[in-house]
């Protein structure tokens, strides 16, 4: 940028000028990496996020056998098949594995929901800036979407993807 205006400032207001100029440099310099760093955060995120959610379905499919267990338990010992003596050590066992199981789930779920609650703060940051598409231009692209969809050009699977990414979109510029 060619500052020719520079020479008929006075010394203040030329202080004040590159004061300023520097800083707001500065402030392009950190927003240009916080959205690098944000953009390839969300990425990593979306890719870890699979292992703590792998971790909660199956502590919660733990948790799921467990209660069948100690309710197989229960029945056998009303039906008469097992006397309530030997069924209750190991209603205890599986009570207390229940407990234990659902405080790990509970920790897990705890930690995901505020790492998915961060990243969402980070996304509704990054994501309109870097949306150079109107919203006139967003519901042109989703009709267009459609439409291929509709002459059998994009599958249903490709479709319902792209179509929930643009009214994603949608939301995002919209607040």
């Amino acid at each position: 940028m060619t500052v020719e205006f520079i020479d008929k400032l006075s010394d203040e207001e030329r202080r004040i000028f590159e004061e300023y100029r520097t800083l707001f440099s500065r402030l392009d310099e950190l927003w240009e990496e916080y959205e690098k760093t944000g953009i390839d955060t969300l990425h990593q995120w979306e890719k870890d996020k699979v292992i703590l959610m792998e971790g909660i379905s199956k502590l919660s499919g733990l948790v799921k056998r467990l209660n069948e267990e100690i309710n197989e338990l229960k029945i056998k010992v009303e039906v008469g098949l097992l006397s309530q003596e030997e069924a209750e050590s190991r209603l205890e066992e599986l009570g207390s594995s229940v407990n234990e199981v659902n405080g790990k789930l509970k920790a897990l779920e705890a930690a995901y929901n505020e790492l998915a609650e961060r990243a969402e703060i980070h996304r509704k940051r990054i994501l309109p800036a870097r949306i150079r598409a109107s919203r006139e231009e967003l519901e042109r692209r989703l009709e267009d979407l459609e439409e291929r969809f509709r002459k059998g050009e994009i599958s249903e699977v490709i479709y319902e993807k792209l179509k929930n990414e643009v009214i994603n979109l949608l939301k995002l510029i919209s607040r």
